[in-house]
């Protein structure tokens, strides 16, 4: 149990609070932004100093973060109560900061980032590599509106613990992915599963450097998705879901097209609510998890298997016996098995373009993956663990951005042909004969590791007809 509320009044001593709703205190955090408190109390003769002190703007500290009161619902007849929300202090302190200039440049994240922290009291660190951006009128308001603006700007996400602030790549926050099973009869009490395919775009056109003279557009780049395939007309022709963005910072079309890519959604928008079971004991979690962690679902009745990535939480932490809920977001999940069973294998392909860069690396999983893929032969639970071992089986952290430029240049099927080739030099059938792998367990890696081969050839040669055929439908 964490300790109590902290009052942190403009004047005064803190103090605690007291007498408030312990079952009903939230803490919301959500990795795209969000981070808020929200609880009610009754007026008593205890806590009727600080019922009275809780006024708006003032300071309230819970688990190692402050929070600035905005809303204030006050209610009465014979016993007065307050209703309280409050956002985590970012908002607050940078919202009250304003750059008062406006740039039309080419900006690094490191120069936002300073124009965005410029006297909020706030630090702040950068991790991974950015590529500068075009920014046209960035200024002439609120520091957090413009903090938000270039998160989206740069793909990038933050967390923040007190006044210290990360920024990072989207998806390289809290890449811990532990062994955290939630799991239908286990440890959940629901779980709601939601797909929206309304935006679905699978053949995308971009417009950008607006001529006034000849009164259009000097840029102007189309983007096919791999996933189109995946959707067809009756007659069996491909069913191609159109999207046009219209961009004005853009003057080169490498970036337009770039842009265009990162924007079009060619899989269905798609994410699950889970509300856990209580899994405290004694004060500890039994299946501890953090907000950006990647966990395991488990979910029988949707025949759901998915390791996946905490993008939000809700948690009651004065609740005794009362559930948090998670979001899950920010993975690749194909929505029907036609589409599942053509995606399979091009997946574990991305995987092994993204992750590999030296035919050691490679060698050295491929020997691992060889073991995990023999206990398939020898029982259900070496099936298990090979799944949840085997990081190839899902789209990680910066893998679709990669993916997605390498297709660009062509480049995505040599790569992961000569990965899985360096791999099945080390998975030769005399190489296992010598570690004592009867012959059937042999042909079941040699299975595997062809089969992968195979497929690479093809997505190469896909890829290269892509190319051939960009700008047309």
């Amino acid at each position: 149990m964490i300790k109590l509320p902290i009052l942190h009044p403009m004047k005064g001593d803190i103090q605690p609070i007291i007498d408030f709703d312990e079952e009903n205190f939230t803490i919301r955090e959500v990795g795209a932004g969000e981070r808020s408190i929200s609880f009610s109390l009754l007026k008593t003769k205890r806590n009727a100093h600080v019922f009275d002190a809780l006024t708006h703007k003032q300071k309230i500290e819970v688990d190692g973060n402050k929070y600035v009161i905005d809303t204030i619902t006050k209610t009465g007849d014979t016993v007065i109560r307050k209703s309280i929300t409050a956002q985590h202090e970012i908002v607050d302190r940078m919202r009250s900061q304003q750059f008062k200039q406006q740039l039309t440049q080419t900006l690094s994240i490191h120069r936002c980032a300073e124009i965005c922290f410029a006297g909020t009291g706030m630090t702040y660190e950068i991790r991974g590599s950015f590529e500068t951006k075009e920014f046209e009128n960035y200024g002439h308001d609120d520091q957090w509106t413009l903090f938000k603006h270039f998160l989206n700007r740069f793909d990038a996400e933050y967390d923040v613990k007190g006044i210290h602030v990360v920024i990072a790549p989207v998806g390289s926050l809290g890449i811990n992915q532990i062994q955290t099973q939630f799991r239908h009869d286990h440890n959940t009490v629901t779980i709601e599963e939601h797909i929206d395919a309304s935006e679905l775009c699978t053949y995308g056109e971009i417009f950008a450097n607006w001529d006034d003279e000849k009164e259009e557009y000097e840029i102007h780049e189309t983007h096919i998705s791999p996933n189109a395939e995946n959707y067809l007309n009756e007659d069996g022709s491909i069913k191609y879901f159109n999207g046009a963005f219209y961009d004005e910072r853009f003057k080169h079309s490498a970036e337009a097209k770039q842009k265009l890519i990162s924007v079009m959604k060619d899989v269905p928008d798609y994410s699950i609510t889970i509300t856990l079971a209580e899994l405290r004991k004694n004060g500890a979690l039994l299946h501890p998890f953090n907000l950006f962690d990647y966990v395991w679902i488990i979910y029988e009745p949707f025949n759901m298997l998915i390791q996946a990535r905490i993008t939000a939480q809700t948690r009651y932490p004065f609740a005794v016996g009362r559930s948090p809920e998670i979001e899950i977001g920010n993975f690749r999940r194909d929505i029907s098995k036609q589409m599942a069973q053509a995606n399979k294998t091009s997946k574990k392909i991305e995987s092994v373009a993204g992750q590999t860069t030296r035919a050691l690396s490679t060698a050295t999983r491929a020997e691992s993956n060889a073991r995990q893929a023999i206990e398939i032969v020898n029982g259900a639970d070496g099936q298990l663990q090979l799944h949840i071992q085997n990081t190839q089986l899902h789209v990680q952290p910066g893998e679709r951005e990669y993916w997605n430029n390498k297709a660009d240049k062509g480049e995505s099927g040599q790569d992961a042909a000569w990965a899985l080739n360096e791999a099945r030099k080390y998975t030769d059938a005399e190489i296992l004969k010598a570690k004592g792998y009867t012959d059937e367990q042999i042909r079941e890696v040699m299975s595997i590791v062809d089969a992968l081969i195979q497929k690479v050839d093809d997505i190469d040669n896909r890829l290269r007809k892509l190319e051939g055929n960009q700008g047309t439908v």
